[in-house]
Formats: structure tokens, C-alpha cells, sequence
């Protein structure tokens, strides 16, 4: 017995498939069905990584030298002080970064953005299909990261102890220099093609403008 044949949906957004106009180079992103996929703006993917990577630094430097600090604050040599609080921001040196890394991957897994990305309206998924990425894509876009991450803060460290000296500053020397050069040129990826950065293509992954909610 022949079965009917079945009635495909309606085709979307004008295209002649049911499922929105074909790419040329892969499926359209799920965030804007029918087209392809843009990279969100240099701009904001740049503040997103300076909220999730300098706020980090910037809580564990902060927890870290306020512990030892009053930790050390009424040690006199042999006694005195609190050592539970040397102990706290010994331990911040690697929980706090810890946490940071398994919250993100959390959320750009499960909700397809960090800490950084949500509060600029960014998403990242797969290039390819539109759906969030994998976890095993995510870590290693942040270990990508970490190169241009480590080149920033070498940056700032050189700059701000060499220039402690306001009425004589001193330029900085070779390191921060390619330190600078090192966070220039993944820039050059950011700005041609589809805008995807080296974290971005060589794991196969894309930030994009988040689809603000009717």
C-alpha cells in the first residue's frame, strides 16, 4: 500500500527550502534562522574577554593582597598576625581562578555565553550549526586565550612598576614591548573574513550578536 507522500512546512524568511535559504558554507546559525552567521562587533567581544579575564585577575589580586595583608598587619617577627588569612588568599590564588574557569564553561555551555559575553549580549556556538558549543571547544578556546590574556597583564605589570615614579618615567622594555605585538596581532584575524579570532577558528566555534528577546 502506497503511503502519502508528506506536505514539508512552509518555507521561511522568503527561502525556498522549509528550513530558511541554504548557506554557501554551512548551515545558517540558529540565532538568525535563514542567514548566516555575523561576528559580533571587535569592540565588545574585546570588553566581554577584559570582563571575564581582567575581572578575574582583578578579584584574585584583590582577595590575595587584602588577606596577607591584614594577615601580616600585627606580626612582629615571632608571633602576632593571622594565619587563617594567609592561608584564605593562598588558597585564592587558585580557587578563585578555578571557580571563574568552571563557571564559564558552565554558562557558555549550558546558556551560550560567559560572564563577559551575557553582559555585552554576545552568544557562542558552533560555526557550523548554531548550537552552543561543546565543552571540550570552550576550554580549549580558553587556553587559546590565555596567550593574549598573559601578554595584557605582562603589559600592565611592566608598565605600572616601571612608571611608579611619575616625575621620571620609564618606557618600557623588550618584554612588554612583545607583549604589545602579541596582543596586536590576533587582531588581524578579528578584523578580515567572517571576523572570527584564532581562539574562534581553530576551534570551530563563533560570537555573535545576542537576538534581543521580543
Amino acid at each position: 500500500m502506497t503511503q502519502p507522500e508528506s506536505t514539508p512546512p512552509p518555507a521561511r524568511n522568503g527561502g525556498t527550502s522549509p528550513y530558511g535559504p541554504a548557506s554557501p558554507t554551512g548551515p545558517a546559525s540558529l540565532s538568525t534562522p535563514g542567514q548566516l552567521a555575523v561576528s559580533a562587533p571587535v569592540l565588545a567581544r574585546t570588553i566581554s574577554f577584559i570582563i571575564d579575564f581582567g575581572g578575574t585577575v582583578a578579584l584574585t589580586v584583590g582577595v590575595v593582597l587584602a588577606s596577607v595583608t591584614e594577615g601580616f598587619a600585627d606580626y612582629n617577627g615571632s608571633s602576632g598576625g593571622n594565619s587563617s588569612l594567609v592561608l584564605l588568599g593562598i588558597a585564592a590564588i587558585f580557587v578563585i581562578p578555578v571557580t571563574s574557569i568552571v563557571l564559564n564553561v558552565s554558562l557558555s555551555h549550558f546558556r551560550g555565553h560567559s560572564v563577559g559575553q551575557g553582559v555585552m549580549r554576545l552568544r557562542l556556538q558552533n560555526v557550523q550549526t548554531g548550537a552552543p558549543a561543546s565543552v571540550g571547544s570552550i576550554v580549549g578556546r580558553m587556553f587559546i586565550l590565555l596567550v593574549p590574556g598573559g601578554a595584557a597583564l605582562s603589559l600592565v605589570a611592566s608598565i605600572v612598576r616601571e612608571n611608579t615614579d611619575l616625575e621620571n618615567p620609564a618606557f618600557p622594555g623588550i618584554l612588554p614591548i612583545f607583549a604589545l605585538v602579541v596582543l596586536v596581532l590576533p587582531l588581524r584575524s578579528m578584523l578580515r573574513g567572517d571576523g572570527r579570532g584564532w581562539q574562534d577558528r581553530w576551534t570551530g566555534q563563533i560570537v555573535v550578536p545576542r537576538a534581543s528577546r521580543a
